[in-house]
């Protein structure tokens, strides 16, 4: 055994850190996975080891004994070849020139795997929907799949670190423990069986995922489709059980023209009694299902069927001092470079060196080629750039002066100080095929962080000549789709026309569908001779969507104002592709009652659910005053078996001031099984003044045994009886209604002047779990002017943050102090409550102190 020491070759400390994070093991569990076994490593040597320092042969070895006895505690399938001396001794000592792993050594799975784990080649799909040759075939048709604990986070396209391409030891953050919580409840049955991770670039949206899966089932098999091609493949075939669907920038399949009919076959497989989830990530805010521009019908599902969970862009001061201590020294000096932004996972990515070079670029050339390729990205091209694309758009950025005195090889030598890898981690453009079938790396990919980036902070409107660029360079029907919806989106019609007809060239017939859709926005019938021209040619019948035109067409018609030539194209319309809840709210708005009954029946049919009825026919036609049309609505609805939309009108005539008509209403929902809403008949009967009768009302729901949470009603009744000052009543309700009753009947004792008594219920009331007492009491404090007060009551109700928040009051009384200030524009108070509440929630107060605003409780 040679003892020489020397520093190591990146491929031994990459296939290394590659082996370590294979076996789902941190580098402090080496040293404890070798006891007993006559074996030892230090943490420093490991350091040494995965930073290729001093590196000897032995050590090399003990490194891989004690990963192979961890693989073999947790029971991983993980062949033990990976685990050869021999191997890892000519690795060790040839370096890059030692012959590759042999893959015929790794279980056969028709999977591609290469020595090191690193990420297989594998073709991306082309998003004609076209594929050329046998390989691209076979590629488009079988999605990667193998046991979630082979896949290494670099397969999975987590961003690579500055210094090299090896993944770090990962931080966990507080939203890694509702990721696991919300598989958790997937796998038992009784959580959404989709779950998307949001958030901006290099936030660590992938790599929580890929830890979530590996912590809660490390061995199901993980499939990884590389495009909607491929999805649509997945979704067609039966999965076996125990699978997770691999969704990463869940855009890139869903925003396609056949996005809506993707979504609604994956949760129809979602929904199955198979062992299947998906998982996926997604940029963005709150309005990320606008963004992914997917049809109504899908994006009920995103309402109600998906668990989205946010990831922060940023660690807190705490969570950098972890970062600190568990990445150690080696990135220390990134670790103080995020410290005060908390944006470490952009600075260990190079983001902040890609601004860099594109506000300080090296020349004009480097910088027209960075804003063209950031202004194209802004516009909606986020697939590869074609390289004459790009060179044209890039002229357009130069000054009139450089464009007459470029060089002859400007736009290369740009490319190639753009494509230059910073830190071994990232380049601002990297070299990309622009179709899979392509042999040629004849386009760019711009990296992503300094694509939002100029989403972010770039103002400068983009050259009025991009467009024009797109429209005659593009070479994928995606990419045209994409700047046309934009366009279309920023008033640009007849841009957005010609991109649409460029679209429909590179052979998206879907494309014609978006001229319909245009045309009817616009409410303009000026191409509607050739739609119903290409309608009756049936170009969908190739593609397996025949007849999909006339609905849009229809649609056209219907926004027109022409009811009858929309209803003779909807005869001709393929019932798959009609969205009648879309039909419904067209028939009403033409007047069409009959007609808009009809659609709402046909699409609870459809959906299974009563989507036209309760989200629009019946509040429209109560908020209208058209009473006689919302009770038939209801009436239909509950002949379908849902009852809820009695309820509907009773909220929209209590929000009209009709107490008499929505007590009746109510009553009408509870006679019919929703037997909760008692309460709310109590409540308008009480705004009647007939207090009995709300009395007894309220009671039949807090009694029923078929009401879940009866201390709502209790509640309910409570405030009643406090209010026509039945003292000892209103403490007997709170009684039966846990915390959440004495809360409210705190709060109605507040708003009377009656503190000491209040005081009394709040207290009761958190010590049954509830804090909205003493929240809303140091609400009225504060009204009232008595600060110190509204403080001690706030400091009680910081315990209990999360309490639900009821009747007006909010989570937490430090919240309502705050916002009463900053009303006052107090702000040397503001200050004192901020100091205080920066221990509950340091991003609230940071958002306050910065904008002097309390930000709305009900939106964070």
């Amino acid at each position: 055994m040679s003892s020489f020491t020397g520093d190591a070759s990146q491929r031994l400390t990459r296939e290394l850190v590659a082996l370590r994070h294979r076996v789902q093991a941190a580098k402090t569990a080496l040293p404890k996975a070798l006891k007993g076994s006559g074996d030892s490593v230090s943490g420093d040597t490991i350091n040494r080891i995965e930073n290729g320092t001093h590196v000897s042969e032995q050590s090399v070895l003990t490194y891989v004994h004690a990963c192979q006895r961890i693989a073999e505690e947790k029971k991983l399938p993980i062949n033990p070849a990976r685990f050869d001396r021999g191997y890892w001794s000519r690795v060790w000592k040839d370096g890059d020139a030692a012959p590759p792993f042999d893959l015929r050594y790794e279980r056969s799975n028709s999977v591609p795997v290469v020595a090191g784990n690193e990420p297989a080649s594998l073709p991306e799909p082309n998003t004609n929907g076209m594929v050329g040759g046998a390989a691209s075939s076979r590629a488009l048709s079988e999605p990667v799949a193998k046991p979630v604990c082979e896949w290494s986070a670099e397969a999975l396209r987590v961003h690579a670190t500055v210094g090299g391409t090896r993944m770090i030891d990962y931080v966990p953050r507080p939203h890694d423990t509702e990721v696991r919580g919300a598989l958790d409840q997937a796998l038992a049955g009784s959580g959404s069986r989709m779950i998307v991770l949001r958030g901006g670039s290099c936030t660590g949206k992938t790599r929580t995922a890929i830890e979530a899966l590996l912590d809660r089932i490390p061995h199901w098999s993980l499939l990884r489709p590389t495009g909607a091609a491929q999805l649509r493949h997945v979704l067609k075939t039966d999965q076996a059980t125990s699978t997770v669907i691999w969704l990463d920038e869940i855009q890139a399949f869903l925003s396609d023209g056949d996005g809506d009919h993707i979504a609604e076959r994956l949760f129809e497989v979602l929904t199955s009694d198979r062992d299947v989830v998906a998982i996926g990530t997604v940029w963005g805010g709150a309005d990320f299902v606008e963004w992914l521009d997917l049809a109504p019908e899908v994006k009920r599902f995103f309402d109600h069927d998906v668990e989205l969970i946010d990831v922060p862009s940023s660690f807190s001061k705490p969570e950098i001092k972890h970062a600190r201590q568990t990445l150690g020294p080696e990135l220390a000096e990134v670790i103080d470079a995020a410290a005060a932004s908390g944006e470490l996972i952009q600075n260990l990515a190079g983001g902040p060196q890609l601004v860099k070079m594109y506000t300080h670029p090296h020349d004009a050339y480097l910088a027209a080629v960075l804003t063209a390729a950031m202004d194209l990205f802004r516009i909606g091209h986020t697939l590869p750039i074609p390289s004459t694309m790009l060179n044209e758009a890039a002229f357009h950025y130069l000054g009139q002066r450089r464009q007459h005195t470029r060089p002859s090889d400007w736009f290369e030598a740009a490319i190639r100080q753009a494509a230059k890898p910073i830190k071994q981690a990232v380049s601002a453009l990297e070299p990309a095929r622009t179709t899979i079938e392509g042999d040629a790396l004849d386009g760019f990919v711009l990296a992503d962080f300094l694509g939002y980036h100029g989403k972010r902070h770039r103002s400068e409107p983009p050259h009025q000549r991009l467009w024009a660029i797109v429209a005659a360079h593009a070479v994928n029907h995606a990419a045209a789709r994409a700047v046309a919806l934009e366009a279309g989106r920023q008033g640009l019609h007849s841009v957005a026309e010609r991109l649409h007809r460029r679209s429909i060239e590179l052979g998206f017939i879907g494309g014609w569908a978006d001229l319909a859709r245009q045309g009817a926005e616009r409410r303009d019938l000026s191409n509607a001779d050739e739609l119903i021209t290409v309608a009756r040619a049936d170009l969908g019948v190739a593609h397996g969507y025949p007849g999909f035109l006339w609905y849009e067409i229809a649609l056209l018609y219907y926004a027109a104002n022409d009811r009858t030539t929309a209803e003779e194209m909807l005869r001709n319309a393929n019932e798959v592709f009609i969205d009648w809840s879309t039909v419904t709210k067209a028939r009403e708005r033409l007047g069409d009652s009959a007609g808009a009954d009809d659609a709402a029946r046909k699409d609870c049919e459809r959906q299974g659910f009563p989507t036209a009825w309760y989200e629009y026919l019946i509040p429209s036609r109560a908020a209208s005053g058209d009473l006689v049309g919302a009770e038939r609505a209801a009436e239909d609805m509950f002949a379908a078996g849902w009852a809820y939309g009695w309820v509907e009108i009773g909220n929209k005539l209590m929000f009209k001031g009709d107490y008499r008509g929505a007590a009746q209403a109510f009553q009408t929902a509870a006679e019919r099984g929703i037997e909760n809403v008692w309460q709310d008949a109590g409540r308008a009967l009480a705004l009647l003044g007939e207090h009995a009768a709300a009395e007894q009302a309220m009671l039949r729901t807090a009694l029923s045994p078929n009401v879940d949470e009866p201390q709502y009603a209790w509640a309910e009744l409570a405030a009643l009886r406090h209010s026509l000052g039945d003292t000892a009543g209103a403490e007997a309700a709170a009684e039966n209604g846990e915390g959440m009753a004495w809360a409210r009947l705190a709060s109605e004792r507040a708003k009377q002047g009656q503190f000491e008594s209040a005081k009394t219920a709040a207290a009761i009331a958190a010590g049954l779990g509830d804090g909205t007492g003493w929240a809303d009491l140091a609400g009225t404090y504060e009204l009232a002017g008595f600060p110190e007060e509204a403080e001690l009551a706030a400091r009680a109700s910081a315990p209990l943050e999360y309490s639900i928040p009821l009747f007006g009051g909010g989570p937490s009384g430090w919240r309502q102090i705050i916002r009463q200030r900053c009303e006052r524009e107090d702000w040397e108070a503001v200050e004192r409550a901020c100091r205080e509440y920066r221990k509950v929630d340091e991003e609230y107060v940071q958002r306050v102190l910065a904008t002097h605003e309390a930000p709305d409780d009900w939106l964070l």
